[in-house]
């Protein structure tokens, strides 16, 4: 397999994915000590922004951002949503799971899913001045609780109480123009790191 590969995730059964940078290559993953792969559909043939394993339910769904839409694989086939299925934008800038839920960053808000539905009534909260969001990394506070942090594309915010507070503005991170699969880490300290292939 001559792939690059961008993303490496592990899931709760110990199993290692792998995504690629094209959709003409599969996206692997290592369980019972071999490589298994799953090959993209081929009407596929958008950007790769993003991959994700989702939680809905028991099961772990492997879930990719394209440049056209966003796609779960479930029970051995691909499923595509855009915006005719309640889908905030087509173009994703990344992808985020947590709980049960994965929320969708997009060039025009964010979209919420839950494995069922799609859920934009987050972006009520966001500036309407800038709506193109990069990513969402969730943090807890000192009682345990998941609290969002909101990358825009030149602000940081965070949502308690049902609002939004700007804690970085004019933010001047550097995107590259082509490839925008953006990384954001939060460690245990609360520091942030960025990145971005």
């Amino acid at each position: 397999n001559n792939a690059r590969y961008f993303r490496v995730l592990i899931d709760k059964e110990n199993k290692i994915w792998a995504a690629p940078f094209r959709s003409n290559d599969s996206i692997a993953y290592y369980h019972n000590s071999q490589w298994n792969f799953i090959p993209f559909p081929k009407d596929l043939t958008s950007l790769i922004t993003n991959f994700e394993l989702a939680a809905f339910g028991d099961s772990i769904v492997p879930t990719v951002g394209t440049s056209s839409g966003f796609f779960t694989y479930r029970q051995n086939r691909w499923n595509k949503f855009t915006t005719s299925d309640g889908l905030v934008h087509n173009y994703i800038n990344n992808l985020t799971s947590n709980g049960n839920k994965i929320y969708i960053s997009t060039e025009k808000g964010i979209s919420i899913y839950d494995g069922v539905k799609f859920d934009n009534s987050i972006n009520d909260l966001l500036p309407l001045q800038s709506k193109d969001i990069r990513s969402i990394i969730f943090s807890k506070n000192q009682n345990g609780k998941d609290i969002p942090l909101i990358f825009g594309d030149e602000w940081i915010g965070s949502i308690k109480n049902n609002k939004l507070k700007i804690l970085i503005d004019n933010l001047n991170l550097r995107w590259s123009p082509v490839f925008q699969r953006a990384i954001f880490f939060i460690d245990k300290r609360g520091r942030i790191y960025f990145g971005n292939t």
